[in-house]
This record gives structure tokens, sequence and C-alpha cells, in this order.
């Protein structure tokens, strides 16, 4: 028979632990006798205790822990901070997963470009002829390199505007509109 450590109690271990003794009888015991730190909390400021495989907690209960609103939904956060990294905070895996498809996506100029004419007009609108129809409005790429992404290289503009960046008074339109002719004369 074995003595508990802590209530003095004899009890018979069931199993060995590896060659060493088991000294608690229970896990009540066991847990009583475990080092307790205390801390006070961020936000309410009480102070708490905490044992040692939790050494670093900050919050005396859920409540207290900082509740941030989800950036996609709005939801209120509440308990561990779970899909967060950095400043981005999300309520679930599937805000989460949402919002880092669409930014790492081929397409993520897109949000890029109108939140840069938010941010530049207070909407968004053509940056050329100030048409504020978001079904007509595209993203142009200012050095017209399409890998470049950067806001400074991203332009909010109407589908006229930016045909007429691209294609203008070109040859390739001079040329589209000679053969458009010729397709109109032999029909």
């Amino acid at each position: 028979m074995d003595k508990c450590k802590i209530c003095d109690n004899e009890f018979k271990r069931k199993y060995p632990r590896g060659g060493q003794r088991k000294i608690y009888c229970s896990k009540k015991c066991r847990y009583s006798d475990t080092p307790k730190y205390e801390k006070t909390c961020k936000t309410c400021g009480k102070t708490f205790q905490s044992i040692f495989l939790t050494k670093n907690k900050e919050y005396c209960s859920l409540a207290c822990i900082q509740r941030h609103p989800c950036q996609l939904c709005g939801k209120i956060i509440t308990g561990r901070l779970k899909f967060q990294s950095g400043d981005k905070k999300f309520c679930t895996r599937k805000c989460s997963n949402f919002v880092n498809r669409t930014l790492n996506s081929k397409l993520a100029y897109m949000p890029n470009g109108f939140a840069k004419s938010i941010k530049d007009h207070g909407k968004i609108k053509c940056n050329r002829c100030d048409i504020d129809d978001i079904s007509v409005l595209v993203v142009h790429h200012r050095d017209r390199n399409r890998k470049n992404n950067s806001p400074e290289n991203l332009e909010t503009l109407c589908s006229n505007c930016h045909h007429r960046i691209h294609w203008g008074n070109s040859e390739k339109r001079i040329k589209c509109i000679q053969l458009a002719h010729m397709i109109v004369n032999h029909i």
C-alpha cells in the first residue's frame, strides 16, 4: 500500500508508472499540490491563480478575454483566439479561409484596387470620369504588369476609360477597323 503525499490516505496502485511511485491518491490531491501563480487579469484587473500548466494564461475567465469583431462577418469573437494571425481576426476557420483565398488568389488585385479607391475618394468610382456604377468598374494596372499588384500600381476605372487606355488610337485598333470594313464588303 502507498500513502498519499497530501491527505495521508493509503491507496493501492493499479499499474506501475514507469518505475516511478504514484504519490497522490486522486486528481484532487495532485491538483492541490501543483504550484500556483498569482496573475492579474489584463481586462478587469482582478488577481487570479494560475496553475503550472496554464502559467501563460492572461485572463481570469472567458468573459474577460479581449473580444474583437470578425473582420469578414462582424460577429464578436469570444473564447480563445483561434484563427488569428497578426492583426487579422476571424471568428471561424470558414471566414479565415474565405479571406485568405480571396487575397492570395490571382484576382487579389480587384479588392485591393477597390479598397484604394475607397481610401482615396470615400467611395468606389472611376478615377477619370467619376462614374460610380459598380457594374461597369474594373481595376487597371498602371504599369500594365498584371503581376505587380501593389496598391500604388492599381487604379479603378470604368470600362470605357479602361478600354481607351489600352486601345485608344493604337495600330491594333486601326487594323481591327480595317478588318471590319473588309468583312462588311465581303458579306
